[in-house]
């Protein structure tokens, strides 16, 4: 993992502490980098330093770097699954990993808090301001629940048969999930699991939706009829 500095010169260079790093590592607000990732055989018995004597071949850890010079902070280590997304920092400093469908909660020394799990596919949606947590649970193509996760894991409110596909969710400011649902339509839930709008683009694919720093919501969608590209900006009302 490199480090480089604004005017391209190279502030520091680590070996990561396992031979796969799938994810992209994490900056929080304060710097501190975080990197998830897996031992590998090779590293057994090397020179090379292991996060902990338990990282043995095939655990499973997450890092934090110091954004100054790389050192180590602390690992975690998972021997029973593997960190498949990169983590996420919340706004109370929470550090949150998901791992085979089980939501891992960390402080920010490295403990280990809770873990959240229903049984199923379990995503991450998004993180609301006071720390809490979205999660989408798919149980079968047919079955599936939105859940709500205070700060300590456990639950707010839960929807039963929410469907989102997951790589169009996002959160605001104020905790509104906007998501695309399956019938191409943009859905806006409250913080209390209430439906507060839904806007139609009838014909059209939302392909990617994201909020600017001002709160002004960016929306990119396709016409799968005439091959056009549309590009709408919101403003944050």
């Amino acid at each position: 993992m490199h480090s480089v500095n604004p005017d391209g010169s190279v502030n520091w260079v680590i070996k990561h502490y396992g031979s796969y790093c799938y994810q992209n590592p994490t900056v929080a607000p304060d710097g501190t980098v975080y990197v998830v990732g897996e031992v590998g055989p090779e590293l057994a018995g090397s020179s090379v330093k292991l996060p902990k004597a338990s990282a043995i071949p095939g655990s499973n850890f997450l890092t934090a770097v110091h954004p100054d010079d790389g050192a180590m902070i602390w690992t975690y280590i998972n021997t029973e699954r593997e960190f498949d997304e990169s983590p996420v920092v919340s706004p109370v400093g929470t550090i949150l990993a998901m791992g085979e469908n089980v939501l891992h909660a960390l402080d920010d020394e490295g403990n280990f808090r809770w873990s959240f799990g229903p049984t199923g596919a379990n995503y991450l949606l998004g993180v609301l301001p006071d720390g809490s947590a979205y999660i989408w649970n798919l149980q079968s193509e047919s079955a599936s629940t939105l859940y709500r996760i205070n700060d300590s894991g456990d639950t707010m409110w839960r929807l039963d048969g929410y469907r989102i596909p997951m790589h169009l969710t996002v959160v605001d400011a104020v905790g509104n999930l906007l998501a695309s649902n399956q019938d191409s339509d943009l859905v806006c839930l409250g913080p209390d699991g209430t439906e507060r709008w839904t806007a139609q683009y009838d014909g059209e694919w939302i392909s990617e939706c994201f909020i600017n720093g001002d709160g002004s919501l960016y929306l990119y969608t396709y016409d799968y009829m005439t091959y056009d590209h549309y590009l709408r900006i919101y403003p944050a009302d």
